[in-house]
Parts: C-alpha cells; structure tokens; sequence
C-alpha cells in the first residue's frame, strides 16, 4: 500500500512539474512582446540623448544621407534649428571631404526634431529622420523574433 502512495505522489509531483514548465513557457511567451517594446523604447531614448550630447551623430546622419543621395551637384541639407547652430560653425570642415563639386547649402527646419535630417539632391532626396532609421530597426528587430 505505501508504493502505492508514494506512485500516485510522484505522478501528482511530475504533472505539477510538468504544469509548471507549461505555465512558466507560456508567461516567457507572452511577456516577449512587452519585453522587446520596452527595449526598444529605451534603445530610442539612448539614440535621443545621444544625439544631444554628440554632434558627431548629426555629422555621420549627414554624411550617410548625402552618400544614399549618389552624384549631384547641389544638395540642401535641412536640420532641425540647434543643430544647425551646435554644427554650422564645423559643417564644412567636417563634411569637406564629400563636397567635391558639390554645393552644399544647409537650410533649418524646426519640424524636425533635433538629430533629424533631409537631404535633397537635384534628383533624390532621402529622408534621414531619426524615427524612421529607428522604425526600420524595429521592424528588422520584430522580424528577427518571429
């Protein structure tokens, strides 16, 4: 009678196991999609601060943008107003390597927010704006998960 008993507990214990590892995958499983949002709001505010601290940022958007744009001649870079003000004084040192034969003219726009750039050539222009890099990001993040 006691193997009996001691039977019926451990089947009790493996289903209670077995219970527990389902419920445990389940939770993970419907967790995942708040945990990646909430990554990916954080990764947007450290891009966010980033850009506010390190012009640089809104150089190499800049440059990335102008680059996609291909051969022209003229290129108008709209920014938002404090970058224009933090990098206008060095834009021409910084970007010198990639306006030969180009004439660069930069033009503020306070519609975009601070990091953002368009730039426009004679034929193409590409929209640089930080939520739309980051937009991608994230649809090639969700892509990565399914």
């Amino acid at each position: 009678m006691g193997l009996k008993k001691l039977d019926t507990i451990e089947n009790i214990l493996l289903n209670l196991v077995h219970n527990v590892n389902h419920l445990k995958k389940q939770i993970l499983k419907e967790s995942e999609e708040d945990m990646l949002t909430i990554a990916l709001a954080v990764a947007r505010q450290i891009v966010r601060k980033e850009v506010m601290e390190n012009p640089e940022v809104i150089i190499k958007n800049i440059q990335t943008a102008i680059k996609k744009i291909g051969q022209t001649e003229k290129v108008l870079i709209r920014l938002h107003p404090d970058d224009y003000e933090v990098i206008s004084q060095d834009a021409e040192d910084l970007l010198g390597p990639m306006k030969q034969n180009v004439r660069l003219r930069f033009e503020t726009d306070a519609e975009l927010m601070p990091g953002d750039c368009v730039v426009e050539g004679e034929e193409r222009m590409v929209d640089a704006r930080l939520k739309n890099q980051l937009d991608v990001f994230e649809a090639e993040f969700y892509k990565g998960t399914t």
